[in-house]
C-alpha cells in the first residue's frame, strides 16, 4: 500500500512522465507495484527482456499479451546464426544440475548442516544489530517477509521450519517420484523453481503449476501415453540458502500431480537433454526448457507468452483455443516443417534483438561491455524517438 501510494504522488506530481523503463522483468516488491501504477495510469513501460540466445535482449511493453513479430524482409540473419544457437547460458546451467543426487553422502550431509547454522546465525545478528541501532530491517530480501517485528526467537523458529519442512517435501518426493519409460510416447513437463519471475508474475494464473499439470491431463491427445513431471532441481537445494521456497511447495502439491492416471513424477536430477531429446513436446509457462525444445526441432507447449511464442512450433494455451488441437497440430508437423518454421521465426525475431548485459552471463571484458551498453543504448533511444521500426515484439503497431 505505501509503494502504491508513493508511485501515484510520483505519477500525480511528475506528469510530463511518458515512459517508464524497466532494465530486466520487472518481478520483486518495488519494480512490480511501480509496472502496474504504470499502466493504471496510462504510463507507458518499457521492458528490457533477456533471451536465452547469448547476450541478446527484446523489448516489450508487457508480459500479458500474445507476441506478433513483423515479418523480416531481409534476407539471412545477421546475428542469430552459428554456434550462438547450440548452446545458451542455460543449456550450461542444465548439465551442471544432472550431475547432482538425491542422495548426499555423509560429507555433503555436514556441509549442508554447518551452512543452515552459519545463516540462522547471520539472521540473530541482524535481528540484534536492528535493536541496538533502533533500526528497522528490510526482511523482504530474507524470506521474512510475512514475519512482523520478528524476535530472536521468531527467526531461528522459521530457520528451522524452512529446514524441517525441506527435507519432509523432499522425502515425499522421494516416495512419489518413478522411473521414466523414455520408450513411451510422452509429453515432459519441467516444474519452474519458485519463487520466480517466470511464474509470478508473467504466467498469471499459471502460477499454480497444479493447472498446468491438469491442463495437459486432460488435454493429452491419444497417441501420447504419460506426461512426464520433474521437480526444478534448485527446488531442493539447500545453498544458495533461501527461505522464499518454504511457500512454494508442501507435500500435497506432489500428492495432486501423481493422482492424475496420466501423470508420472520422475527424479529432478534424471538427465533434461535426454527428456527433451526423446518427448513428443515440452510443456512450460515461460521457461528456457521450451527453448531448448525448439532449438532441436521439438515443439513446445506454452502456459505463457516468453520471447519465444511467436515461433510456429509453440502451441500456446488459449481459453479461446481447443488446447487439445494445438497439441495435436504442433506434434504433427513434419521435422521439415519444423525447421522452416524455426529459420522463419529466427530470421523475423532477428531486426528485434540487441546485445544487452545480462544477469547470466560469462565475464566479458570491460571495453567490450561499454560497447555492447553503448548499442543497447542506442536501440532504446531509437524505439523510444520511433526511429526503429522493429521496437517492441508484443505490439505490431509500435
Amino acid at each position: 500500500k505505501e509503494l502504491t501510494n508513493l508511485f501515484q504522488d510520483m505519477f500525480q506530481e511528475f506528469k510530463d512522465i511518458g515512459i517508464v523503463f524497466f532494465p530486466t522483468n520487472p518481478h520483486a516488491l518495488p519494480d512490480l507495484t511501480l509496472y502496474f501504477v504504470a499502466k493504471y495510469f496510462g504510463i507507458k513501460t518499457i521492458i528490457s527482456h533477456v533471451t536465452y540466445i547469448g547476450n541478446y535482449h527484446v523489448l516489450r511493453t508487457g508480459w500479458e499479451t500474445k507476441l506478433r513479430l513483423k515479418k523480416n524482409l531481409k534476407k539471412g540473419n545477421r546475428k542469430l546464426t552459428g554456434s550462438i544457437l547450440k548452446e545458451s547460458n542455460f543449456t550450461k546451467i542444465l548439465k551442471s544440475y544432472n550431475v547432482e543426487s538425491f542422495n548426499q553422502s555423509n560429507e555433503s550431509r555436514i556441509r549442508d548442516f554447518f551452512h543452515n547454522i552459519r545463516c540462522i546465525i547471520g539472521c540473530i545478528k541482524l535481528v540484534c544489530k536492528s535493536k541496538l541501532l533502533n533500526k528497522k530491517i528490510n526482511w523482504g530480501q530474507s524470506g521474512l517477509l510475512s514475519v512482523k517485528n520478528p524476535s530472536l526467537l521468531s527467526v531461528i523458529k522459521v530457520h528451522i521450519e524452512n529446514i524441517h519442512a525441506k527435507q519432509k517435501i523432499k522425502n515425499k518426493y522421494k516416495l512419489l517420484k518413478c522411473d521414466p519409460d523414455l520408450e513411451k510416447k510422452y509429453i515432459y513437463h519441467p516444474l519452474h523453481f519458485q519463487p520466480e519471475s517466470n511464474t509470478i508474475p508473467e504466467a498469471n494464473i499459471f502460477s499454480d503449476q497444479l493447472l498446468i499439470v491438469s491442463e495437459l491431463s486432460k488435454n493429452l491427445p491419444k497417441e501420447i501415453e504419460k506426461v512426464y513431471v520433474k521437480e526444478h532441481p534448485v527446488q531442493f537445494r539447500k545453498k544458495p540458502y533461501n527461505l522464499e521456497t518454504i511457500w512454494a511447495r508442501n507435500e500435497y502439491f506432489y500428492e495432486e500431480i501423481v493422482a492424475f492416471d496420466n501423470v508420472v513424477l520422475i527424479d529432478p536430477y534424471f538427465d533434461s537433454e535426454s527428456l527433451i531429446r526423446l518427448s513428443e513436446a515440452v510443456a512450460t509457462a515461460n521457461g528456457s526448457s521450451g527453448w531448448e525444445a525448439l532449438k532441436i526441432n521439438k515443439p513446445a507447449l506454452l502456459f505463457g507468452n516468453p520471447w519465444y511464442s511467436a515461433c510456429q512450433n509453440c502451441g500456446v494455451y488459449s481459453s479461446e483455443v481447443n488446447f487439445m488441437k494445438e497439441i495435436e497440430r504442433v506434434i504433427k508437423l513434419s521435422e521439415e516443417e519444423r525447421a522452416s518454421n524455426l529459420k522463419q521465426f529466427l530470421s523475423d525475431l532477428d531486426p528485434y534483438v540487441f546485445n544487452s548485459i545480462s544477469t547470466i552471463r560469462e565475464k566479458i571484458p570491460e571495453k567490450e561491455e561499454n560497447q555492447i551498453i553503448e548499442e543497447a543504448a542506442e536501440k532504446i533511444i531509437n524505439v523510444v524517438n520511433g526511429k526503429d521500426k522493429y521496437s517492441f515484439i508484443d505490439n505490431i503497431d509500435s
